[in-house]
């Protein structure tokens, strides 16, 4: 018979080594002999965690609340934020202060809350995170920092104190530089540039995270020649080419669109839906290319899109051919380019045809377009047609 200290120590390294199942064996051996302690029911926390079991750390949290500290709170509160359960995590930490356990808090719980308000996009909160740390005189690590910055990527002024902050008071790693990175939108791609230059005064590599983040930020801000001049910059990736793509579509540049959508399959990376949809809305001009892209994603795997459709069928802007493209979809909102399509060459007869054809899935938006250029007396038909739908959609609503 093992003691509570071997015990212990073999929760510990089962968690270590990623074995939370042999863990919770040990841990259940322990409770059946009344041994257990502080020390075990954080250890198995913290197994759970390691093994990314966050619902199981909760229950057993929930079982074990009288015997968990701070140790224990912080693995539970670690293995939400992984799981992105960010909501849960939250009212973890929310719960752990209130029962006054703070005063053995240390970063590694608070970037667990930081990462977590991250996730849910509550910057204000991770911000009164940071103060509280600092009345409780725990470190703020660039880590911390870096956290931060994530949680404040939509707030471009904030995140941009933060990071001359950190700067200020601590050592700036590539991480927090691609933080701050991704925090620049459209209108500062000029900074993205220089946060790129300064990583390398720095002597820091920049990464795909950095480099895939400032071409973001070209995209934003319509600037596909640099855009293209980071990509070559970088190392090869998907969200890299992704970004330059759709900074190509912004641009009307479709043959650079294409290029690099070749591109990639030399570099043998898979492209994804971004990808493909970027492209197809590059080749808005040009319907039979966007036609030809939209029968490719099959062929690679993937399943089209609303968008996807919707992008083949505002190329197509001729009634005739936007009508061959409807088998493609079965979603009403797709069909809106189509109606468009036939109201805007006065075909509104076409358009009653498609309407019959959705029975119930037409939009209302799409009949009022047919109806404004149908002319005669398609109005008050189109019109008359929008009333019963309008009747039938919220039948169909109600129905369980």
């Amino acid at each position: 018979m093992g003691t509570l200290q071997t015990y212990n120590h073999l929760i510990g390294s089962c968690g270590r080594a990623s074995h939370w199942s042999l863990a919770l064996t040990f841990f259940e051996e322990l409770h059946w002999r009344r041994l257990h302690d502080a020390r075990s029911v954080a250890g198995i926390l913290a197994a759970c965690e390691k093994g990314h079991q966050w619902t199981l750390a909760l229950h057993l949290l929930k079982a074990w609340i009288r015997d968990a500290d701070v140790v224990a709170w912080t693995a539970t509160i670690g293995a939400c934020e992984k799981a992105s359960a960010w909501a849960v995590a939250l009212d973890l930490f929310q719960e752990l202060r209130q029962r006054q356990f703070l005063h053995g808090a240390d970063e590694i719980l608070y970037n667990a809350a930081i990462s977590a308000c991250a996730q849910g996009e509550q910057w204000r909160l991770a911000l009164s995170f940071l103060e509280e740390m600092c009345e409780l005189q725990i470190h703020l690590s660039t880590m911390i920092y870096t956290s931060a910055l994530h949680a404040c990527a939509s707030r471009w002024t904030v995140a941009l104190q933060l990071f001359a902050r950190l700067r200020a008071t601590s050592h700036a790693d590539r991480v927090a530089f691609g933080a701050m990175l991704s925090a620049c939108d459209g209108a500062h791609w000029p900074l993205a540039l220089q946060l790129l230059d300064e990583i390398h005064d720095a002597q820091l590599k920049p990464d795909a995270v950095c480099y895939s983040a400032a071409i973001a930020a070209c995209d934003q801000g319509q600037q596909w020649q640099l855009a293209l001049q980071l990509l070559r910059q970088s190392e090869p990736n998907v969200v890299a080419y992704s970004a330059a793509v759709s900074a190509c579509r912004k641009s009307g540049q479709w043959p650079w669109a294409l290029h690099l959508l070749r591109e990639m399959r030399r570099f043998e990376l898979e492209s994804n839906l971004v990808t493909y949809n970027a492209a197809i809305g590059a080749c808005e001009e040009h319907w039979r290319l966007s036609l030809d892209l939209l029968s490719e994603l099959g062929q690679v795997q993937l399943e089209a899109d609303l968008l996807s459709v919707s992008s083949a069928l505002n190329a197509l802007k001729g009634w005739s051919r936007a009508l061959q493209l409807l088998p493609e979809t079965g979603d009403p909102i797709a069909y809106n380019p189509v109606i468009s399509a036939c109201s805007r060459a006065h075909r509104w007869s076409f358009s009653l045809h498609v309407l019959h054809a959705l029975h119930r899935t037409a939009t209302v938006a799409s009949l009022a377009a047919a109806a404004g250029h149908g002319g005669g007396g398609a109005g008050p038909v189109l019109l008359g047609r929008m009333e019963g739908l309008g009747c039938e959609l919220l039948n169909a609503m109600l129905k369980p």
